[in-house]
């Protein structure tokens, strides 16, 4: 059986969208493509996850309404 490796959830996630294989993967990552349709989700549970990721700016390089659209994306 081929296996398919990425070294990035983005390759992953396209390559799930063309019908390439099954993935696990963020679930905020895939959120509009799970809703577009352009995935499904094949199972309701979801593994805990032990990591965190921090966005760091400076005061001028993102907007409040930038902010406001980034925030709304992810669970914050």
């Amino acid at each position: 059986m081929p296996q398919l490796r990425f070294d990035t959830q983005l390759s992953a996630i396209n390559a799930a969208k063309a019908g390439l294989g099954v993935m696990l993967a963020s679930l905020p990552l895939c959120g509009a493509a799970l809703a577009s349709g352009d995935l499904i989700r094949l199972d309701e549970r979801s593994l805990p996850h032990h990591e965190s990721y921090w966005l760091l700016a400076g005061p001028n390089a993102i907007s409040r309404r930038e902010w406001t659209a980034l925030a709304a994306l992810v669970d914050v």
